[in-house]
């Protein structure tokens, strides 16, 4: 049978087989497929049931109370249902309550907690992306370029996690941040309208890789420094800064990058632009040093921290944990930031203070998000 994907001159088309295959048989049929149309086949898994456990789901109130096996369907319909305690970020805490409509799925996991998988059209989905991710008072043009982004980078990925999960794209910044009705704004529900069917194009008619950040702190980095990888070529880094020059790569530059007023880098002056992100400061003490090294699987006691790469915009991208028994290099600018348990950019330095030549406090300075 055929499935479809349309959007107003937008069509993505698959066929599905009813016979299954064994991975390599598939592949096999691909390549056959191919010899025809160049490219127009590809493999993937597809998990269309999330694996069989218990739940219980309840209302606030107390009026519905129902144990179920696998998942359970909610139609909202048209008045949508507001659901509590949705903690969207794996990497945060923080937990609050979100109206959906549609098709709602809830699917138990292994951990104990609940998974809401949406039913949702691309426009609708579009129209909560692009308010979760940028300001609904921006300028008209800005929200439209937002929703081309975030359009194209949808579509860009949502293969990448469907072979393997019972959704297409995530809703956390992992991918792109989603959050329901509530957000939606009439400036941003029109910049999607007037944008249908816009994407950015790629190389080799593939949609471009169109990430983008909060704020830069006055300059973006190369691709595929950031991501490890060879990178798109139109992924280069750029300055933000209102005056250009010649910035080289040494300590006084980095300094001087994080001393630099907001007033010298468009992002900084912008009136939209949260300044709590655009500087900012990280204390860690001896028991969050204990507590890294320890999720990290390093032994011993922290010794130093040695940056050995940055980038053209002063992020870090390699460094070396020395402890009193070992030593680990660490590579790749967000595992620099998970490293630290999550820091908002590795455009930063630090300080350190040593008893015994230990380390037991850790001043970290950085800029952007």
């Amino acid at each position: 049978m055929d499935e479809s994907i349309q959007s107003r001159g937008l069509e993505k088309w698959g066929v599905i087989l009813n016979q299954t295959l064994k991975k390599t048989s598939a592949e096999t049929t691909c390549k056959k497929a191919n010899s025809l149309l160049p490219k127009s086949c590809v493999v993937r898994a597809r998990v269309e049931l999330p694996p069989v456990m218990k739940a219980r789901i309840s209302s606030k109130d107390g009026s519905l109370k129902k144990d179920f096996v696998g998942f359970i369907e909610i139609p909202t319909r048209q008045k949508g249902v507001l659901i509590y305690n949705i903690q969207p970020e794996p990497r945060k805490k923080d937990a609050f309550s979100e109206d959906y409509s549609g098709l709602i799925y809830i699917l138990p996991r292994s951990d104990a907690a609940l998974s809401i998988v949406q039913q949702v059209d691309f426009e609708s989905y579009l129209k909560a992306v692009v308010p979760s991710e940028t300001f609904p008072s921006a300028h008209p043009e800005a929200i439209k370029s937002q929703a081309v982004i975030a359009r194209t980078y949808a579509i860009r990925h949502e293969e990448s996690l469907s072979g393997v999960t019972p959704y297409n794209i995530c809703a956390s910044t992992l991918c792109q941040v989603y959050r329901g009705n509530r957000l939606r704004q009439k400036s941003t529900d029109r910049a999607v309208e007037d944008t249908r069917d816009l994407i950015v194009w790629g190389k080799e008619s593939v949609p471009a890789q169109t990430f983008y950040h909060s704020i830069c702190g006055g300059e973006t980095e190369n691709g595929s420094l950031v991501h490890l990888g060879d990178g798109e070529p139109y992924l280069q880094g750029s300055s933000d800064f209102m005056t250009q020059g010649p910035r080289p790569m040494h300590q006084d530059f980095v300094t001087q990058r994080l001393d630099e007023p907001k007033e010298a880098s468009y992002c900084g002056r912008a009136s939209l632009t949260n300044m709590k992100r655009w500087t900012w400061n990280v204390v860690l003490n001896q028991d969050a040093i204990k507590d890294i090294l320890e999720k990290r699987q390093l032994k011993g006691d922290l010794v130093s921290i040695d940056f050995n790469a940055r980038g053209q915009s002063g992020r870090v991208l390699s460094m070396v944990v020395k402890t009193t028994l070992e030593a680990a290099t660490i590579t790749g600018e967000y595992k620099i930031r998970l490293f630290f348990n999550g820091l908002l950019s590795s455009l930063f330095d630090m300080q350190f203070t040593k008893q015994n030549a230990v380390v037991t406090e850790i001043y970290i300075r950085g800029k952007g998000y």
